[in-house]
């Protein structure tokens, strides 16, 4: 699943869920893949997604970007996934 998907199913999630955020990640065709999607209120309190992406998209050895509720990143080490996605979800957690 690359960004584009990882997007659209983070809406899915976010909406049917009712979560303020949503973090996702896959592997594809030897990259890796992050989404952040996170609710306009937390987005109101100064939680940012590209800073939280960027941030993670250095252990996968990649770059990312995009607005303050949605942002994506990829990047050429899919084996450090897990390790993004934990640096990530602790950076969450800490602006909450």
């Amino acid at each position: 699943m690359t960004g584009g998907d990882l997007r659209d199913l983070s809406d899915r999630i976010r909406r049917q869920e009712g979560a303020a955020a949503v973090l996702l990640g896959s592997t594809d065709d030897g990259r890796a893949f992050l989404v952040f999607n996170l609710d306009q209120a937390l987005a109101d309190k100064g939680v940012d997604a590209v800073e939280l992406v960027r941030d993670a998209a250095k252990h996968i050895e990649g770059g990312g970007g995009g607005r303050a509720t949605l942002a994506e990143a990829g990047g050429k080490k899919p084996e450090a996934l897990g390790e993004a996605l934990e640096a990530a979800k602790s950076a969450l957690l800490a602006k909450l």
